[in-house]
């Protein structure tokens, strides 16, 4: 749970153009919190609408990561940060509560 490692983490998946090693999404979800879902939000946003297997894979990844993070941070469409991301990517946000 070390925090300067989930920074990395999230720098490294915002500012990735493509797939990263499945390590980074596992990192997310075991010790991601709510600030982790505006950068996996990103991340899903910018995967192409016909998607590559891998990137298909990622985007299952992110989608498995951002969903354990509402898990055991206790998010619910009430909070902040899930109504921010539900204006700003509602088909994100449909995709995680979905």
């Amino acid at each position: 749970r070390s925090r300067v490692a989930l920074y990395d983490v999230k720098d490294a998946v915002e500012q990735a153009q493509g797939p990263l090693p499945v390590a980074f999404a596992t990192a997310l979800a075991r010790v991601g919190d709510a600030t982790c879902l505006e950068v996996i939000a990103g991340a899903l946003v910018r995967t192409p609408d016909a998607p590559t297997p891998q990137e298909h894979e990622w985007r299952d990844q992110l989608l498995d990561a951002g969903r354990a993070i509402l898990d055991h941070e206790r998010l619910t469409r009430r909070h902040a940060v899930v109504r921010r991301l539900t204006r700003m990517h509602p088909e994100v946000a449909q995709a995680l509560f979905g």
